[in-house]
């Protein structure tokens, strides 16, 4: 058998009524599958790419193989819309053809350029002329631009075994632009993404129920919230009238809990990774204004000193937001910074994975006792409840960091947080000095429109609301049904795969059953969605207090109930694969 075949063994059968889907064996065993229209473009794992076209069935073409083992091109003769050529490289095989009722079978010499012609009736292969492995295959018109512009993003002119990323990118890298709002663009993702946006903000024109008071309260918003001013200023009053530590660190627990700011430390609930049915307290390393600790090296710091002062220019024009400059609170962010663990360094979920009962950890860090006193003060003393400690050795150092500390300095630092945290949310003024504050640190040229700052604001707090909307649009009761029999059939294969591997013991196979048992699917979107359960106002800075508000207590009263295994964790027109 031909050595770049080997893995399409399993398509040689004929198939049979309810057998698994033939692509799906073979992208399981290894190979690459891509439907399009009615052409299956399949490439085998060492990289040889097959054609194969035919109506799109359960069963699919059928993938034959010739006596070297090499697989030949099938077409099933059916109806057809009309059709475009594509050249793609085949591997080699012998001349070989075979016929039956409902098909015609032909295998073209490598040294043949062909093109194949399908009618109503019946497929043909005409010899053209001598060149390397090509067979010119039909496919959908439909389909024709897209082929186009997939030609487009190669780059001919360099040799793909010098720059295979040049060759295969390079035509789209050459023609791509970056909208200057945008901080990364792609030819997938972002692409759905665009129109995705486009069916929401129809939908939003519509002025949804539920959902359009909180979307006019973003959009009409003025320069400055007068509301949110003063609220924040109240807590700015109380901040410069700190006396202790100890008191600034249960004000910065408060301020976490009511306003999710993030300051020396900060607390949540959790799913115990080691136990997917337990909600766990966490207890994580904070409060660093720039990406990551690499940001705050000495060589890297001095060019933000700059943009976090300008910013800091457009808060100030809050009263009580006083004597902050952006050297204070970066040298201070930089003490953090060193003794805080790399992003690098927390992407092992086992070697950050140490759990605690809350007293053990309350009795080894007096300064997390301190600040759950103002962020759970219920939590203070009680013993049955576990703790995640993704980085204790930022604890063990965080205490005498703080402790040899000027006061004034944190309490600097905690205003600071306190204001950057609410800014987007203080009026128009404040969101895009915000705005072109974290551009500086995202490559962003231009500050985002207030119009896609409510959509994506919107999509964040109405996400489930503004999703059942967007079902009802693009996502009819038929489309879910086939969905779910893809699933069903992915899943059959995945246990035809473990019961036909030879290599595995029976004790391992059945974990591998079992975990396939054990898989739920969520398709679309959630069936049921509750009612929001507070009203919404012309206030904008109101509105996002509430949400925040109701956010927080579903968290915390989740701490002590199983993990619901139904809870999505996405909205329907979210785009991350």
């Amino acid at each position: 058998m031909s050595e770049n075949s080997s893995l399409l063994r399993h398509t040689q059968e004929a198939p049979v009524a309810n057998s698994r889907p033939w692509w799906l064996k073979y992208a399981l065993a290894g190979g690459a599958v891509v439907v399009i229209g009615g052409v299956v473009w399949i490439t085998t794992a060492q990289g040889e790419p097959v054609v194969a076209t035919g109506t799109q069935s359960h069963l699919g073409p059928t993938v034959h193989v010739t006596t070297t083992g090499v697989p030949v091109t099938t077409i099933t003769t059916t109806s057809a819309p009309e059709t475009t050529k594509v050249a793609i490289t085949t591997t080699s095989a012998p001349v070989t053809t075979s016929a039956t009722p409902v098909t015609t079978t032909t295998a073209v010499p490598p040294t043949t350029n062909a093109t194949i012609v399908r009618n109503a009736t019946n497929a043909t292969v005409v010899s053209t002329s001598t060149t390397n492995n090509t067979i010119v295959a039909p496919y959908p018109a439909q389909f024709a631009a897209f082929f186009k512009d997939f030609e487009a993003k190669l780059d001919r002119s360099v040799d793909p075994c010098d720059d295979f990323y040049q060759y295969a990118c390079g035509g789209w890298l050459k023609t791509t632009t970056l909208k200057p709002s945008d901080t990364t663009v792609d030819s997938s993702l972002y692409v759905i993404g665009e129109h995705n946006d486009r069916i929401l903000k129809n939908i939003l024109a519509t002025k949804p129920a539920v959902i359009d008071p909180f979307y006019q309260s973003c959009l009409t918003e003025g320069s400055v919230n007068a509301d949110a001013v003063v609220d924040v200023s109240v807590r700015l009053n109380h901040i410069a009238t700190i006396q202790s530590l100890d008191e600034l660190l249960a004000f910065a627990g408060i301020l976490n809990t009511e306003s999710s700011v993030s300051s020396f430390l900060e607390v949540g609930v959790t799913t115990d990774p080691k136990n997917k049915t337990l909600n766990v307290v966490e207890i994580t390393q904070g409060g660093l204004t720039l990406p990551s600790v690499e940001y705050y090296a000495a060589d890297k710091l001095a060019p933000y000193v700059a943009s976090l002062q300008t910013y800091l220019e457009t808060l100030a024009t809050v009263d009580a937001f006083t004597g902050v400059t952006a050297k204070a609170v970066l040298d201070l962010e930089a003490q953090l910074a060193k003794i805080s663990l790399p992003w690098v360094e927390l992407r092992d979920a086992w070697a950050k994975y140490h759990k605690y009962a809350i007293g053990d950890v309350t009795a080894k860090y007096p300064l997390i006792a301190t600040f759950l006193s103002g962020a759970q003060p219920a939590l203070v003393n009680q013993t049955n409840v576990s703790v995640l400690v993704p980085t204790p050795t930022y604890f063990n150092s965080l205490g005498a960091l703080l402790q040899a500390t000027d006061l004034g300095l944190l309490k600097v630092y905690l205003s600071f947080r306190l204001v950057h945290t609410a800014s987007p949310y203080l009026g128009e003024t404040f969101r895009q000095a915000n705005h072109d504050f974290n551009g500086v640190l995202q490559g962003q040229v231009s500050t985002q429109t207030r119009a896609d700052y409510c959509l994506d604001l919107t999509k964040t707090l109405l996400g489930e609301y503004l999703g059942k909307l967007f079902m009802n649009k693009v996502f009819d009761g038929a489309t879910k049904v086939q969905a779910q029999e893809l699933i069903r059939q992915i899943e059959a294969s995945m246990v035809d795969v473990l019961n036909d591997a030879t290599w595995l013991d029976g004790s391992t196979r059945q974990v591998g059953l079992d975990k396939v048992a054990q898989i739920r699917n969520f398709v679309g979107g959630p069936d049921k969605i509750s009612p929001l359960p507070f009203n919404l106002t012309s206030n904008f800075y109101a509105n996002v207090q509430l949400f925040g508000d109701w956010e927080t207590s579903k968290t915390w009263s989740s701490l002590h109930k199983p993990v619901d295994p139904t809870t999505w964790d996405m909205f329907a027109f979210t785009v991350n694969a």
